[in-house]
């Protein structure tokens, strides 16, 4: 099987791989989009949250909480989702991670 990738409406993209199914932006309840809703997803690896809008974590929470799947966000975000339920060591890094930065030595 080679890798899949299936839209669920709006930003909410499913990549199926033979190692891995990933859940982008996981928002199913309330997309008029979503061709399933989240109690369907009963298979998870990975869920990824792009950003903070309720359009995007859509219930990545509970798909977490249900499937065993890790989480990748952003610290404030994954934050967030751990006091929701979702446990420390199924987030990326324990903490999530950050965009990035620019560093110069010069003061």
């Amino acid at each position: 099987m080679s890798a899949r990738l299936k839209w669920h409406g709006h930003a909410n993209f499913e990549i199926i791989t033979p190692e891995a199914d990933i859940l982008i932006d996981p928002w199913f309840d309330g997309n008029p989009a979503a061709d399933c809703s989240a109690s369907d997803i009963d298979k998870a690896d990975l869920v990824a949250i792009t950003h903070d809008h309720a359009d995007h974590i859509g219930q990545a929470v509970d798909i977490c909480k249900n499937t065993g799947a890790h989480l990748a966000a952003q610290v404030e975000l994954a934050g967030w989702c751990q006091k929701q339920g979702v446990a420390r060591e199924k987030v990326l890094n324990g903490i999530g991670f950050n965009i990035g930065a620019r560093w110069s030595s010069r003061a």
